[in-house]
């Protein structure tokens, strides 16, 4: 169950970030001298460009789109009004028409690299529709943002995305997550500042086991964003295999902090679940079984058909059951944790491919305990 985020994310985050171009690239690119000085013309092209942009500095999309549309409509051989167009469209979340104006800038502005960049956000904003595939669009944007470097030898911003793109090329091919990983180490190079590019390296970085790098690189990522969850989340699962106890207990508290349990849906919740768990394997670790029950038992609550948790609060139940001298007690425990056993097998039964990671899960708490056990032994030395 902690696997499944880091190995599922076709679209994590992809149209949750379209505004980082509109600081970059768009409507502050364009400047005429005496803007104040516009006057309306009906058929003058220029009037419906000029005004478009001042709209859209306005944050007046509406009648920004209406201009942009007049202006082209009037003279469709200028390739700056289809960059614009494209940067008001990508504004108002309307990728296809970003897309499709890209495309047409880049017809007539073949070396201009806004519409390669503009082309390459908008495929990347498309993954989740269902024309396509996911390898397509990210193939796309990978094209674009090469060659939008090529010819901006200045743009870096671009390293990023395209390793975005890179992670997009299906299953963790090894050779895409090694040019992705390539990129990231170049945006940190480029942009120090970038937490999302520590992050996506360290992401890659585990995939491949190499969790003492990733550590690294999560702490400058948190540093500079202290309250980045998807950050704290990767973290505390590559603590589990590099870490110490009490640092996965740290992060795994700092997410809870920042996420609101109430009415959460989807994956949020299984993410806090998540979470909820693996600060339980921690504290069964350190034979603190009442807190690691009570973790296990809050995991559930956010997602009860998931069995792999019912198997692991098993588990605790067992090792609880074990551990204490008292009759009554052992009793109590070994029945809880039949309980949950049936629960568990109830809910894994007759689900494949789909909830493997389901059935891997039932053994992820045991799985965890020496490195766990070991890094506490230490401690107490």
């Amino acid at each position: 169950m902690i696997l499944k985020k880091l190995f599922v994310f076709a679209t994590w985050m992809l149209v949750c970030e379209p505004f980082i171009l509109s600081a970059q690239m768009g409507v502050e690119n364009f400047s005429y001298k005496d803007e104040s000085a516009i006057t309306q013309s009906v058929d003058d092209a220029d009037f419906y460009l000029r005004r478009a942009i001042r709209y859209t500095k306005q944050g007046d999309l509406k009648n920004a789109v209406a201009d942009i549309e007049s202006s082209l409509a009037l003279d469709q051989s200028r390739g700056i009004a289809y960059g614009t167009a494209a940067c008001i469209y990508f504004i108002s979340k309307n990728y296809i028409k970003v897309l499709e104006y890209a495309k047409r800038e880049i017809e007539l502005l073949p070396d201009n690299a806004e519409g390669y960049c503009y082309k390459g956000m908008a495929s990347l904003a498309l993954v989740p529709a269902p024309q396509g595939t996911v390898q397509e669009k990210a193939s796309v944007a990978i094209q674009s943002f090469t060659r939008a470097m090529e010819l901006d030898s200045y743009s870096t911003r671009w390293y990023y995305w395209r390793g975005r793109a890179e992670l997009l090329m299906g299953n963790w091919d090894e050779a895409y997550l090694a040019r992705a990983l390539a990129d990231f180490r170049k945006d940190i190079e480029y942009n120090p500042q970038s937490y999302k590019g520590y992050y996506n390296a360290a992401l890659v970085l585990s995939h491949d086991k190499s969790y003492k790098e990733a550590l690294e690189l999560l702490a400058q990522s948190i540093a500079l964003k202290p309250d980045f969850v998807d950050a704290l989340y990767l973290r505390a699962y590559c603590g589990l295999y590099a870490g110490t106890a009490e640092e996965v207990k740290e992060d795994c508290t700092a997410y809870i902090s920042l996420v609101k349990s109430e009415n959460l849906e989807g994956q949020e919740a299984v993410d806090l679940a998540a979470v909820y768990a693996m600060r339980a394997i921690v504290y069964r670790a350190e034979h603190r079984f009442e807190e690691s029950i009570a973790d296990f038992s809050e995991a559930i609550r956010l997602q009860p058909e998931n069995g792999s948790l019912y198997g692991s609060r098993r588990s605790v139940y067992e090792s609880a059951a074990d551990q204490t001298k008292k009759a009554s007690l052992k009793r109590k425990y070994l029945k809880l944790a039949r309980r949950d056993d049936q629960m568990a097998k109830r809910l894994n039964a007759g689900k494949t491919k789909q909830m493997e990671y389901v059935v891997q899960g039932l053994k992820m708490a045991e799985n965890f305990l020496p490195t766990l056990l070991e890094t506490a032994e230490k401690e107490a030395r």
